[in-house]
């Protein structure tokens, strides 16, 4: 792997109930994952955030270590994919004018049109942006266009999508990373990368709405030819299903876990008989036993109060959008849940699938796990995000080189 380490990048993912890692290999257009692992319930983490950070900087260093990359793992570019109900997405917009003659629009524009739609952004001081990604650019009058490397221009416009995260929450996660000494590259939201690990060829040509439904947060990405253009986090998750077994039947909340992995469905039409079902069961021992019926009845009720919200959160962004039919891609980690494509097929206005990682060289535990398509996308983005990537770094420039932009500038302004 040595030899190939220009080539490799390390991606580590912290979701509301895992901690997950991979190791990738990007070159000649082509995209494999080397060696991927994951972390159940890690110690020190509670629902995608820091509660003890002696014991979650242990769980992402033996998450790390599992990947046996040895020292190389804090050499390697590093990147982090977050998921959660708190990530959000807004757009903003501003404009350069370029006084006296038209200029040939060069990197160095780009980059300070976007730094100045960055800094100009009214977002709230507790937000911590994570990333800024350029949606599209006006020259001169003419709007809409992708790449504006080259043309010359008088006035230039961006309309940027900015990705924050709440900042007292960020800091310390990333204090875990800084601790570590990775030789990290950025973070990323679970909401930027989903479009690029799942959507396929048709849904990539026109609109489709992803629908990422995990344990704690259900994510909704609106995308427009494979790029997300608006975004929804909901504090609603399959968790939401537990918490209502545990209410419902005054259970703990492991206990309420326990029965909805081993009972719950939403299928609609199951024949149980008289069959019974522990609540409890310790030590082999099968305690407060109910009808099975019983139970499937009230967790069809539980599923239809958490998809009604969702249900809801979906016509709304829609109509925001003035869209009354896209296709639904269905993924996450909750989506395993008995009937729940067929449960949703049901109430949706538009066709669904299950989404998988796509567009990926991979094994197939990877591959045929919809929890992972915003890990999979994150390593398809920054494959083919070259540009941006080099529109958004910081310039390295040197100082003769500094010197001779801004000279050019102040010549421009005033000559």
């Amino acid at each position: 792997m040595t030899g190939q380490k220009e080539n490799l990048i390390l991606i580590l993912y912290v979701g509301t109930r895992r901690l997950a890692g991979i190791v990738a290999e990007a070159a000649a257009g082509t995209v494999r994952v080397l060696r991927f692992r994951e972390l159940s319930n890690p110690e020190g983490f509670q629902k995608g955030e820091v509660a003890e950070m002696e014991k979650a900087q242990g769980s992402v260093a033996e998450l790390v270590k599992s990947l046996d990359l040895g020292e190389e793992a804090f050499e390697i570019p590093a990147f982090v994919l977050l998921s959660g109900p708190s990530l959000k997405m807004n757009r903003f917009s501003s404009s350069l004018y370029f006084s006296g003659y038209p200029r040939v629009v060069t990197s160095h524009e780009v980059r300070r049109i976007i730094d100045q739609a960055r800094s100009t952004a009214p977002f709230p001081l507790t937000e911590w942006v994570l990333q800024v990604v350029p949606e599209s650019f006006w020259v001169n009058d003419l709007a809409g266009v992708q790449d504006p490397l080259g043309l010359e221009a008088q006035r230039l416009a961006v309309t940027v999508q900015i990705y924050t995260t709440p900042y007292a929450a960020f800091r310390n996660l990333s204090r875990i990373f800084e601790n570590l000494e990775f030789n990290l590259q950025g973070y990323y939201p679970k909401t930027l990368t989903l479009p690029d690990g799942v959507l396929n060829p048709t849904e990539r040509d026109e609109e489709a709405l992803v629908i990422d439904f995990s344990d704690e947060a259900t994510h909704l990405v609106l995308t427009r030819q494979g790029r997300a253009v608006q975004t929804k986090s909901l504090n609603w998750g399959s968790r939401f299903l537990t918490s209502r077994i545990a209410e419902t039947w005054s259970l703990r909340l492991r206990d309420a876990e326990r029965l909805k992995e081993r009972f719950g469905s939403l299928e609609e039409k199951l024949e149980f008989g008289e069959e019974l079902i522990p609540l409890v069961e310790r030590e082999g021992q099968k305690n407060h036993q109910i009808k099975r019926s019983e139970f499937h009845e009230a967790f069809r009720g539980f599923g239809g109060e958490l998809f009604a919200k969702i249900e809801k959160e979906i016509t709304g962004l829609l109509t925001r959008e003035k869209l009354s039919y896209v296709p639904f891609v269905l993924t996450g980690g909750g989506v395993k849940l008995d009937g729940l494509v067929e449960f949703l097929s049901r109430r949706l206005p538009a066709p669904l699938r299950l989404g998988t990682p796509r567009h990926v060289e991979a094994s197939a535990e990877l591959l045929m796990d919809p929890a992972w398509c915003g890990l999979v996308g994150l390593v398809r983005w920054l494959a083919e995000k070259d540009k941006f990537i080099r529109w958004t770094a910081p310039a390295r420039e040197n100082v003769l080189e500094r010197s001779f932009v801004q000279f050019k500038d102040w010549l421009t302004a005033y000559f």
